[in-house]
């Protein structure tokens, strides 16, 4: 694994996704006045990949220095963006050397093949149609790696995630 895992890395990589109800109903019909079921396949799908992403947002100030020759401070210095791949990958058309960093980061990462096992329930709020809990990641090569994550219900009733990558 990379270095970047050997610290606790806390990144709020979030995205937003419209869940049909009847094509993939939470909580039976009144779903979206409750918290989401935690282990519903819409629920589990944004958290691994959003997981991708921060594990790749993980991964990118080791690969962007392998690939320019530059530290990662020095690469700040000199106006590249701060270190979360979405943003890289949506800038790789702006630069060759941005797009070959993306590149190498999804060639690194495409057999990743993540599954979410172990989920625990930290903490539910019904009120706040909010779930907090704790899995593991297990990757394609046989390891695993500790997460929390959070879903929550927006209030135009899209469904919110956030991870936490853990030690």
């Amino acid at each position: 694994m990379s270095q970047a895992f050997a610290r606790p890395i806390e990144i709020a990589a979030t995205l937003l996704m419209f869940l049909l109800l009847a094509g993939t109903s939470l909580t039976g019909c009144n779903g979206r006045n409750r918290a989401p079921d935690p282990t519903s396949r819409g629920v589990r799908n944004l958290v691994l990949s959003t997981s991708l992403n921060a594990i790749r947002s993980a991964m990118l100030p080791e690969v962007a220095s392998d690939e320019t020759g530059m530290t990662a401070d020095a690469m700040l210095r000199c106006g590249y963006p701060e270190f979360r791949f979405r943003t890289w990958a949506r800038m790789r058309e702006e630069s060759e050397e941005i797009a070959r960093v993306v590149s190498e980061l999804e060639e690194r990462t495409k057999d990743l093949d993540l599954r979410l096992e172990n989920v625990r329930i930290e903490s539910k709020e019904e009120d706040l149609r909010r779930v907090v809990c704790r899995a593991q990641l297990l990757l394609g090569n046989g390891n695993t790696m500790d997460i929390r994550y959070l879903a929550q219900y927006t209030e135009d009733g899209r469904l919110y995630v956030q991870v936490e990558l853990l030690d």
